[in-house]
Order: structure tokens, then sequence, then C-alpha cells
């Protein structure tokens, strides 16, 4: 069984689940994490770049945690420095059909070093491209958060297209830029780039490895 269809029907290993590298790993998001993600989902730097700014409580994400542990179109991943939880990645819309989804990520916690959002995003696509299977990640970007624009460029993705007045933040209504990446662009070329940038050891290991 391919690690794709494993993920998506909960037969992955341990192993098979954790993507670790040096001091960062990023794994399946757990119920132990909810605490942190009530406090992330409040944060105004968090709240700033989201598309939607509902309140939430324990209780409520709790409930949504058991809402998608059954759903096979969902995958919420936490991001970890030093065993310490920095932050999400989540693929919705999956599609094994078409082997494409939509993500999102952000930094719940501030102050972090420099490059600590390209390494989130760099393990996020390790685990979508390798560990899931994907061909096709696609992202959306409200256009007045250029930290995410240039974040999502730096990764490799293309911008593809424009929803014009698409979503409404603090009463005004803004455009959203579509963008994606392939799985062919990320293994020949921007994986390295961005690997030999980020991790000095990057030649001696000869990429990354999938580890408990």
């Amino acid at each position: 069984m391919d690690l794709f269809r494993a993920a998506q029907t909960g037969n992955l290993t341990p192993c098979e689940n954790v993507f670790v590298r040096k001091d960062y790993r990023i794994r399946p998001l757990e119920q132990f994490d909810l605490p942190n993600m009530v406090k992330w989902h409040h944060a105004p730097h968090v709240r700033a770049a989201a598309f939607s700014e509902y309140e939430t409580t324990l209780e409520k994400m709790q409930e949504w945690f058991h809402s998608i542990t059954a759903n096979k179109k969902i995958v919420y991943l936490i991001f970890e420095g030093n065993q310490i939880p920095l932050g999400v990645v989540n693929f919705v819309d999956i599609d094994r059909r078409h082997s494409r989804a939509q993500w999102g990520l952000y930094l719940g916690e501030e102050n972090q070093p420099k490059a600590t959002g390209t390494v989130l995003g760099y393990f996020g696509l390790e685990y979508g491209f390798r560990i899931l299977g994907l061909r096709r990640i696609m992202a959306e970007m409200i256009v007045n958060n250029p930290k995410s624009i240039s974040l999502h460029k730096r990764l490799g993705f293309t911008v593809e297209g424009r929803f014009r007045a698409h979503v409404v933040k603090d009463g005004n209504y803004l455009d959203v830029l579509t963008a994606a990446i392939f799985a062919d662009d990320w293994r020949t070329i921007q994986r390295q780039k961005l690997g030999e940038m980020l991790f000095s050891d990057w030649n001696n290991e000869r990429g990354n490895k999938t580890n408990c």
C-alpha cells in the first residue's frame, strides 16, 4: 500500500506518520495539542492573516477534532522545534483521484528565529509530497498579507489566478490569490534549493528521512 493511501486509511506506522530533520519535526495533530490550537487561533498575528475570525473554545475545538479524525479528506499536522509545538500545517479537500489538496499553514508562536516559517513550509511540502503522495498542492493568499505571498513564492509556488473581492476582513472585501506547486517541481528544483539554504548538513545527509 502506498503512503498516501495508507495515510488516508489510517494504516501508517508511527515512523511513516512523522517527518523529522535535526531539531524539527512534523506530526499529526493529537488531542493534547488542542489547548495550543485554541491559544494560537486567538493570537492577533494569526487572526490578522486568517480568512475567518470566529471565536472558539476548548470544548468547540474538541468537537471539531473528533469530527476531522474520521474525515479522510483532511489532515492536520503540528510543527515542532526542539520538541516545542510552534505551528500548524493542514491539508484539506484531499482528492485521491486527482492526487491534489488545498493547504494552509501558520506559526502559532511568535518571535521565532529567522526562516522558521520557511522551515515550516519545507516540512509541510515534504509531508504532502512524500508521505501523502500528492501531485499538486494549492494555496490561497489574501492580497493584504505580503508575508504569506512572499513565503509561498520562496517555497516555489506559482500564482495562477486571482479571486476579486473574495473575502471580507474588517468590513472590506479583499482579493485572494491562488497558487500551486507540483511534486515534480518540488523534487527536481525547489527541495534541494531550500534544503541547502536551511540546513547546513544538507549535502552530508543526502535528503530528509522519515523517522520515529
